[in-house]
């Protein structure tokens, strides 16, 4: 009853501005059941539903599209979250077409961020129409950052803030990178426009920012920290590989404190050796922005036709033109982004970590300058490794480092990482604390399922009640499968419920049907299978405070495997359902790192919204667990789709896990905010996103306990 409660307590928060509006809600139901029974100062006009139309359902009329057209101004999608935007993309036009605005159960609207979809030229360049501009020129020249190299990072202070925090200076990161970015101001206006690293720390050492007998290793870990963060612009590159190979000459020039030793160790790093000058204005004292580059440039190859390839629209494109040279200006990853409209989802960065994130999402996702170009502005996503690092690679790896940081704090011995979500997660748990040689709790991958749990954790009539209020809930769910699924048993031929569902029958009358006639043959399995789990479990070895390690908790395996283990454990999850109330008896016992207490269909949290899409990602080779033989060996459900995508998005994770421990070795979960690493989740769900249909098609979600 309090889950209920809290649901239209939230309906009514969430759409207190529709109350007198002509709504239609989308589904028929338990929850568009609640709405209908206990928001009755809302005007509901009807429902709809695909499957119902012309039915009615609750009191209501299921409505054609043309009846909802004619009365409905608000439509809302009454459904999971992770499932509500494929319901919006089934009646998007015909919302549209008709005005109607449509909500998710959340309060939100679909998103919709401006893609700029035709209204900019930009994405009609592409690398041909620049190779037929370097064919045109004798002497080529590029850009250096932003252009052949980006940062892995979303400004350039984000490599300050690193600096202070691998320096010890881990209460002043954001000073030092402010600090750091006057000092080159205070160089630009008072000492020289052309100034040089040593210059800017001799500022900070006047300033008393940092000591001077600390100076050197300040530069040195600012010039480290740069090579970490650089990687190459591919596409890039193979255009400055192609002006070569034309035989053209390439200069490199770039406005820039670092000398040239510095920034040749950095081309070389990013294996782009093959240039012919390299300009830098602290050492030609001439720069970009003012234009004295391109007259120093033309006067060292006179009468020569000159194209330059930069991402500044004045210094790289505007001033080169007005000295007499070509130009041709490409987009920086920031840029993109901003073009594409998502710099405003994934919002302002909190710290110098955040700002990691960004850059390795911007540096993965529009490397190539060209890459939105054919989608006219919309980021196309073609593959499942791609998804995991762009996407789910944030999520699990700020869940990991709070994971050890917090089980250690709880002094847990053993990590039981539940099967299906942990298969993953203990692979990468263990590869961190390799990495980083830390202490931690042993990692065990622990077989279990909520079916293989439940029914060797059954021993009462409240077990049995559990099953059918907690799990077996779903309205259309036949009897047969209810007994099968969730109690493995058959049921008898001539049994007068065979193909009804709890919608027809009802929940309680099902119950004690089950209880009178199938009680003992339910105790009878539940006992078997209980002896077969608990060899499987005494083969573990189990020592010491167990952690219980799984995705989003509704707290029903955990309780199961309490049951049979007779020990309590401490869950931790990413997040917790709100239904975990009614569920887990002992909620000290549970830590969330996003948040507890959660609903699937009301939560604003990204995470929560699409948890379904992690159920997925976070999965095994083998399908779910049924039970246990005899042996104590695993019987699992036939697996009905490919591992073989899934794996390929592991693979991408693990990959974003190693480039990050790359960027920050000594890693803490500190460093990034939930709501950043929230956001970035959250994008693959943007209208300026496609995901490839290869992409779409690993998304399938079923319950094990529904039709």
């Amino acid at each position: 009853m309090r889950d209920q409660n809290r649901f239209i307590s939230d309906f009514h928060t969430n759409f207190d501005s529709l109350k007198n509006t002509p709504v239609v809600l989308y589904g028929v139901g338990q929850f568009t059941k609640q709405i209908v029974e206990q928001a009755d100062d809302f005007h509901i006009i009807g429902l709809m539903d695909a499957k119902t139309t012309g039915q009615s359902v609750y009191g209501q009329r299921v409505l054609s599209e043309q009846e909802v057209a004619v009365s409905a101004r608000a439509i809302i999608i009454v459904a999971n979250l992770s499932v509500a935007g494929e319901i919006y993309q089934r009646i998007e036009r015909f919302t549209r077409e008709h005005c109607i605005e449509v909500y998710f159960l959340n309060g939100l609207k679909p998103p919709d961020y401006h893609t700029f979809t035709g209204e900019n030229p930009y994405w009609e360049k592409d690398a041909e129409k620049l190779k037929e501009r370097i064919l045109a020129n004798d002497i080529i020249s590029f850009d250096i950052f932003d252009t052949l190299l980006t940062r892995r990072c979303k400004m350039p202070q984000d490599v300050f803030w690193l600096v202070a925090y691998e320096m010890g200076m881990r209460d002043f990161e954001t000073d030092f990178a402010r600090e750091r970015k006057e000092a080159e101001k205070t160089c630009y206006r008072d000492v020289t426009r052309y100034f040089q690293l040593q210059q800017i720390y001799d500022i900070l050492c006047r300033e008393g920012v940092v000591t001077r007998h600390k100076v050197e290793a300040f530069m040195q870990k600012e010039l480290e920290i740069e090579k970490r963060l650089l990687v190459p612009r591919e596409s890039m590159c193979q255009i400055l590989r192609y002006a070569k190979a034309q035989g053209k000459i390439v200069v490199l020039t770039s406005d820039m404190y670092l000398g040239t030793d510095l920034l040749t160790d950095l081309l070389a790093k990013a294996d782009l050796g093959e240039y012919d000058d390299l300009l830098i204005s602290c050492e030609v004292k001439r720069d970009k922005y003012w234009g004295e580059m391109w007259e120093y440039l033309i006067s060292r190859y006179p009468g020569r036709r000159i194209l330059h390839i930069g991402d500044n629209e004045i210094a790289d494109v505007k001033t080169a033109r007005e000295h007499g040279m070509e130009s041709y200006g490409i987009a920086s990853a920031n840029a993109l982004l901003a073009m594409n409209g998502m710099d405003q989802f994934l919002g302002q960065v909190k710290t110098g970590g955040d700002g990691v994130l960004w850059g390795l999402f911007s540096a993965k996702a529009v490397n190539d300058p060209f890459c939105m170009n054919v989608t006219k502005g919309r980021l196309y996503i073609t593959d499942m490794r791609q998804f995991g690092y762009l996407f789910a690679g944030p999520l699990v790896l700020k869940y990991l480092l709070w994971l050890i940081k917090i089980a250690r704090a709880q002094h847990i011995d053993t990590l039981l990482f539940a099967a299906r979500d942990g298969y993953l997660l203990e692979r990468m748990y263990q590869k961190i604390i390799r990495k980083q040689r830390t202490e931690a709790p042993n990692g065990i991958y622990l077989l279990t399922s909520r079916r293989a749990a439940s029914v060797a954790g059954i021993k009462s009539e409240e077990d049995i009640w559990f099953v059918f209020d907690k799990m077996c809930s779903t309205a259309s769910v036949k009897y047969e499968r209810v007994l099968e699924r969730g109690f493995g048993i058959r049921i008898d031929g001539e049994d007068i419920y065979r193909g009804s569902t709890i919608y027809k029958v009802g929940k309680e009358t099902l119950f004690q049907h089950t209880v009178q006639r199938y009680a003992a043959r339910i105790y009878e399995n539940a006992e078997w299978e209980r002896a077969n789990y608990l060899k499987y479990l005494e083969s573990l070895h189990l020592r010491g405070q167990l952690g219980f390690v799984n995705f989003v908790c509704r707290g029903v395996t955990q309780y199961c495997m309490t049951k049979i283990t007779q020990r309590r454990m401490k869950g931790f999850y990413f997040a917790s359902e709100e239904d975990i109330l009614g569920i887990y008896p002992y909620m000290e016992d549970i830590f969330c790192l996003y948040g507890e207490n959660l609903s699937t269909h009301t939560s604003k949290l990204n995470l929560m919204a699409k948890y379904l899409y992690g159920e997925t990602i976070l999965s095994a080779p083998n399908g779910q667990l049924i039970r246990f033989s005899e042996e104590g060996l695993p019987i699992y459900e036939e697996r009905r789709e490919s591992f073989a995508r899934i794996q390929e998005c592991h693979r991408g994770i693990e990959q974003y896990m190693e480039d990050m421990l790359e960027i920050i070795p000594d890693l803490d979960e500190n460093l990034f905010s939930n709501e950043q690493i929230d956001r970035i989740w959250g994008t693959f769900d943007l209208k300026n996103v496609i995901l490839s249909q290869e992409v779409r098609d690993v998304f399938c979600f079923d319950d094990y306990y529904g039709e």
